[in-house]
């Protein structure tokens, strides 16, 4: 019985540790490849200007 426990932990051990990790080169999101530690800092994004109001000639209308 001690065997199969063992052997259970041993299996999930072995398959945690193959599943952890990224494949590939780790890189950071919005930073260059080539860029040395540390990284830059990223400007913020500059924000959306505020939509115009299109001008419109008055109204001659009296009804409106």
């Amino acid at each position: 019985m001690l065997r199969r426990g063992a052997l259970i932990v041993w299996v999930l051990l072995g398959a945690a540790l193959a599943a952890c990790g990224q494949k590939g080169p780790l890189y950071v999101p919005g930073v260059a490849p080539q860029a040395r530690w540390p990284y830059p800092a990223v400007p913020p994004a500059a924000p959306a200007p505020a939509p115009q109001t299109p001008d419109l000639p008055g109204v001659s209308d009296e009804r409106k």
